[in-house]
């Protein structure tokens, strides 16, 4: 075995264990059967295993010279600009959507690349193509389909239940018995993220086994058909235990701890029938191990962990913000139906952040206006439009031409916030805007807020010092500086309410 090989997988591995420690802990290690997108956790899980499975891989050698490294720590400045212009940019949305496991393939490569040189990104192609996955994004149109695959799986309950003489009527995902009692077939009992999380399981076993590409991939599929058939077959047992039982038994017992039973046994089931499919476990050949008793003993180099440790704590780093950050599920479903009096109240209890009389002058149900200070004091107004979106938007409000100056500050929870000098006519006025999720539990909801001041002689700028992180001040400072803006601080109003939020 090649000591150098061991040395450089084993960097790679310190360095994913660093960069992921903090997205696994916000992740959490169970994939929840009514959020499909927390198979990732099996992607990130599984980067440590399939990168271990590379020691067969007897041309795989670290390959560490002036060039590669060079590359390596270029792709890794590149990495950290993207991350942080991304935060600064998407403000909330950048965890919503996890881009920080989208950016995670641009990590591997400037790491490999800077311990294995381009040969090596060549070599761990797949490995880095399989960390495409730990992103959500990737597969969110599957992930989407979640109610249809349930209404798929309520049809064939269905189906088989009628025709093995089950007094079933069926009406959508409800399934209704002579007593009238129901049941649903609802995403928790055929959750798409299950399939997803067996399918992200089943590659790196895969990529272990000696074989065909097109075997491995029939192996893969057949685990996936597997996994439904036992998901079928425990669904219509629920139904008979339902009947025969009462509906205590039937989803109290069986349906709490049936389904991950099911997914361990098709795991097992799958890696037992392997050989069926032409798959065997690699082998060492006599000639390769000949070779290697010939081959002299070679001192072995330390040096990757070098890379492995600097990229990985400075990765760790970038992610401590994360464990403050506001998200919302990102994935698609009915827009919640808020108490828009509820709403109201919310926002103006936000306002009152800002230390100043809050009057509010107008409103729909979509939108609400106010007056901040004293109305007798015009040069103190500011005035707030918030408006109100069944989702969350891209952090950004209409406003007037000729921007003369704009500036960023990314707070700890995330929130983006921008501010602006706008000119329009002979008027000058000060801007500043962020949006925030709203009721996070009942689905994708946001509020925009924009703050309007007209600068005159008398106008103030915020004195007070934003309460930002290093990070979040390193990274709000690369989106400035890439975007050319230097504008003055937040105002004070804008800042105080969004700094309430979280």
């Amino acid at each position: 075995m090649d000591k150098n090989r061991i040395i450089g997988l084993s960097a790679v591995m310190v360095a994913l264990l660093l960069n992921l420690f903090i997205s696994i802990s916000i992740t959490g290690l169970v994939i929840s059967d009514t959020d499909p997108t927390t198979y990732i956790v099996v992607v990130m899980l599984m980067l440590f295993i399939f990168t271990a499975l590379y020691i067969k891989d007897g041309e795989l050698k670290p390959r560490i010279t002036l060039k590669s490294t060079s590359v390596g720590v270029g792709l890794f400045a590149l990495y950290i600009i993207v991350v942080s212009y991304s935060r600064a940019w998407l403000s909330t949305l950048f965890m919503s959507y996890r881009i920080d496991m989208l950016l995670l393939p641009l990590f591997l490569v400037s790491l490999i690349t800077a311990i294995y040189g381009m040969e090596g990104v060549r070599r761990m192609k797949l490995l880095i193509i399989y960390s495409v996955f730990a992103s959500p994004l990737v597969l969110l149109p599957v992930l989407n389909l979640n109610p249809q695959f349930a209404l798929f799986n309520a049809d064939i309950v269905a189906g088989v239940s009628g025709a093995i003489g089950l007094p079933l009527t069926q009406s959508g995902i409800l399934l209704t018995a002579p007593s009238s009692s129901t049941v649903s077939i609802s995403s928790t009992c055929a959750d798409i993220g299950a399939f997803a999380a067996l399918l992200m399981f089943m590659v790196p076993l895969a990529y272990l086994y000696d074989g065909k590409a097109w075997r491995k991939a029939l192996w893969v599929i057949a685990g996936l058909a597997l996994l439904l058939l036992f998901n079928l077959a425990r669904m219509v047992s629920i139904v008979l235990i339902w009947l025969y039982y009462g509906i205590t038994n039937a989803v109290s017992v069986f349906h709490l701890f049936a389904g991950e039973i099911l997914f361990v046994i098709a795991i097992i089931a799958m890696m037992l029938i392997a050989s069926k499919f032409g798959l065997r476990m690699p082998q060492p050949s006599a000639k390769r191990t000949a070779a290697r008793r010939k081959r002299p003993i070679q001192s072995a180099s330390y040096v990757p962990f070098v890379f492995g440790v600097a990229f990985g704590l400075v990765g760790l780093a970038l992610s401590i913000p994360y464990l403050n950050a506001m998200n919302i599920h990102p994935g698609a479903g009915a827009p919640p139906n808020p108490v828009y009096s509820s709403l109201d109240a919310y926002v103006i209890s936000t306002l009152e952040y800002a230390h100043e009389n809050v009057t509010q002058i107008g409103g729909t149900s979509t939108s609400m206006d106010f007056v901040l200070g004293a109305l007798s004091n015009g040069s103190r107004q500011v005035f707030v439009i918030v408006n109100y979106t069944p989702w969350m938007v891209y952090p950004v409000a209409s406003s007037p031409q000729n921007e003369s100056s704009y500036s960023t500050i990314l707070l700890k929870s995330g929130i983006a916030v921008r501010s602006s000098m706008l000119s329009s006519g002979n008027v000058t006025v000060a801007a500043s805007y962020f949006t925030a999720p709203y009721n996070i539990s009942s689905g994708a909801a946001g509020l925009s807020y924009l703050f309007i001041q007209e600068v005159n002689a008398t106008s103030q700028e915020c004195a007070q010092a934003a309460q930002q992180s290093p990070i979040d001040a390193f990274e709000a400072a690369i989106y400035n500086v890439l975007h050319s803006s230097f504008g003055g601080n937040v105002m004070c109003e804008a800042y105080a309410v969004a700094n309430s939020i979280s």
